[in-house]
């Protein structure tokens, strides 16, 4: 099952959300992604199979995609199919042509079977320190 969290829920989910991001870390700081979850230009879902499981996190674009900008888990057998279908849903009620997805390789072949294509690389340098 998927849950939208939001407002206070964001609140008290935080520090499951926190430990997920400290698995696997975004080039934000924590407050940053904080900041965009509570504005609402990041959602923010919880995946709860008999406790919460997975974090998952979308946006839209500007040139009007759906980006899945995060996700984090464990047993991802169990949920990745309803959270790409639920992405793809997510898209079409919020106006998105597409959905995307970053990842290293390996999820091309995950993600071949809901219909994703590679159509692009990202090359990306790391600074030592950010403004």
């Amino acid at each position: 099952m998927i849950i939208p969290v939001y407002g206070q829920v964001l609140d008290s989910a935080w520090p499951w959300i926190s430990a997920h991001l400290e698995r696997y870390p975004l080039p934000y700081t924590e407050q940053q992604i904080y900041d965009l979850c509570k504005t609402g230009h990041i959602t923010v879902w919880a995946v709860i199979k008999e406790a919460p499981i997975a974090v998952v996190m979308l946006c839209k674009e500007a040139d009007d995609r759906a980006h899945i900008v995060y996700a984090s888990g464990d047993r991802l057998g169990e949920w990745e199919r309803e959270v790409l279908e639920g992405a793809d849903e997510w898209a079409t009620r919020n106006g998105c042509h597409s959905v995307c997805v970053e990842g290293r390789k390996g999820w091309a072949k995950r993600l071949a079977p809901y219909g994703y294509k590679r159509e692009e690389e990202q090359w990306v340098k790391r600074l030592k320190s950010r403004p």
